[in-house]
């Protein structure tokens, strides 16, 4: 049996299924493919694929490039705040290319390279873990300004430095 369907209106034959675009239409129709055995899938859906991937891409630079601003303008704290969201969507990126699949909800760069099965320095994991603290989700106000006392310019710039290097080294799983 295959999976057939037309990727403009993501229409899936013989599955009984019709699924509208979304964020996560590739792993939907992965999960039924897979249960179909056999897949037939056409070459639109690679170039869909790719696109998800370089949109993982843009915005791992959008990041990058806002941590800069945040290191000119002085405000540290969100510099490696930014270094994290950057290599978190790099991460990302290369889970979608290797897998297909939506990469899972998480903000623990220590469990995405892993997930995506890289083969990493232990100072390079190392860096991840250090990193992965600075994700800032809703905190209350005393952790932030306990934040904001323990980052400097100095600790900014050392990981705005180690996070370009990370995202040229993760760039090398994209080819």
């Amino acid at each position: 049996m295959f999976c057939i369907f037309n990727i403009e209106n993501m229409v899936i034959k013989n599955v009984g299924v019709v699924y509208e675009p979304s964020l996560h239409r590739l792993n939907i129709l992965y999960c039924l493919c897979i249960k179909l055995q056999t897949v037939r899938v056409s070459r639109k859906l690679f170039i869909i694929m790719q696109e998800d991937v370089n949109h993982w891409i843009d915005i791992s630079n959008y990041d990058y490039e806002t941590a800069e601003a945040m290191l000119k303008s002085g405000r540290y704290l969100y510099v490696l705040f930014c270094c994290q969201q950057s290599v978190e969507k790099r991460l990302k990126a290369i889970l979608l290319h290797k897998t297909s699949q939506m990469p899972p909800k998480t903000h623990d760069l220590a469990k995405l390279a892993l997930l995506a099965d890289l083969k990493l320095t232990d100072e390079q994991k190392l860096f991840l873990h250090r990193l992965s603290n600075y994700y800032i989700e809703t905190r209350y106000p005393e952790e932030v300004k306990e934040l904001v006392r323990q980052v400097d310019k100095s600790l900014s710039e050392k990981y705005f430095h180690e996070t370009g290097e990370m995202i040229k080294c993760l760039d090398k799983f994209l080819k």
